[in-house]
């Protein structure tokens, strides 16, 4: 089962961020039966100290939190690297990971391209829906990159008093970026008292407890087709590089064929056999065809295995082998000229 990787952050507090991610933490290894590793990047350690208190004593080994320490004070390399290698740790073991924090510009944005789904949360009033806007929009180009898998958006519409309300008030709202908008999670009373006590999944708030359900159903749902479409688009650039590499091997081929001498053209003499072009590049490398001696010759697009025959064959095919290796040495042919430019 490949690792969910889950970032909740947002650029203030008192949104519930970390209550959000100690509690949906516990929803992925209780409803989702997942190995759960709580990631907490902020200094005050508030979701895992949630985490390591209210300990799920029936689902031993499915829940654990890694508080990591993000130095501030020495550059946005340094606390990159942490974060990073915090994240790399936590999901050595884990089929999901929930990461909290506090975002601080000391971070680089391309960190965010190592989770499948950001989750922002914000309560409705006007002045907290300015500040998320604002937040979300100097990461347009990581939601909105082409060039590689963009992590997915999700706006939590946290401590709602109305339901009705929170889909009124989204719809007013003209954001940057495509989103996936969760199932809001409802103002409680007895939210605060649960802290380190219990998570919402047990609380006697009928309501609380109903609602958060919904929600962790909905994020690792959105979480799942956001794995899925990256294989997809996996799989498709992989064909696309499989097929332009073979029109690529042909081409090369074709052109050898042509230049190539009698004795050596496959086409021509059944004593040789054709080699595929991927056997003689290194991959990475690019198209580079080397032959004896680091000299490019033609005679290296062709493996020189030959049949059971006559000694008078396999002297004739060495003696062309060998003059063609020398005008090669000399002069080397338009082919490799065109392989160098390209």
């Amino acid at each position: 089962m490949q690792t969910q990787k889950i970032l909740i952050t947002s650029q203030k507090g008192g949104v519930g961020k970390s209550s959000i991610a100690a509690n949906l933490a516990a929803a992925y290894a209780v409803q989702h039966q997942r190995r759960t590793v709580l990631l907490d990047l902020d200094h005050q350690g508030t979701s895992s100290k949630w985490i390591q208190d209210g300990q799920l004593a029936h689902r031993p080994g499915l829940l654990r939190a890694m508080p990591i320490e993000v130095p501030n004070d020495k550059g946005a390399g340094v606390a990159t690297l942490h974060a990073k290698d915090g994240l790399r740790r936590a999901g050595r073991d884990a089929e999901a990971v929930i990461a909290d924090l506090t975002w601080n510009d000391v971070l680089h944005k391309e960190f965010l391209f190592d989770f499948e789904l950001v989750l922002v949360p914000t309560s409705l009033s006007p002045i907290e829906l300015a500040s998320s806007l604002e937040f979300i929009s100097r990461f347009r180009s990581i939601f909105n990159a082409s060039d590689r898998p963009a992590p997915e958006l999700v706006i939590v519409p946290s401590r709602v008093q109305n339901e009705n309300e929170y889909l009124e008030v989204m719809g007013r709202m003209d954001f940057p970026v495509a989103f996936h908008l969760a199932p809001p999670i409802p103002y409680s009373s007895l939210a605060q008292e649960s802290y380190r006590r219990e998570f919402f999944l047990h609380s006697q708030d009928e309501t609380l407890r109903h609602a958060f359900v919904r929600f962790s159903n909905a994020i690792e749902r959105f979480a799942s087709l956001r794995q899925r479409k990256a294989e997809s688009r996996a799989l498709t650039i992989s064909h696309r590089v499989s097929t332009e590499a073979g029109l690529l091997r042909e081409f090369v081929a074709a052109r050898a064929a042509r230049s190539a001498p009698t004795a050596l053209n496959p086409a021509l003499n059944p004593a040789l056999n054709p080699v595929a072009l991927s056997d003689q590049v290194a991959p990475g490398e690019g198209l580079r065809v080397n032959g004896a001696g680091g000299r490019p010759i033609a005679a290296s697009l062709v493996r020189a295995r030959v049949n059971v025959g006559t000694a008078a064959s396999l002297a004739s095919a060495a003696s062309a082998t060998s003059a063609a290796n020398a005008k090669a040495a000399s002069q080397p042919s338009k082919l490799f000229a065109f392989l160098r430019r390209g």
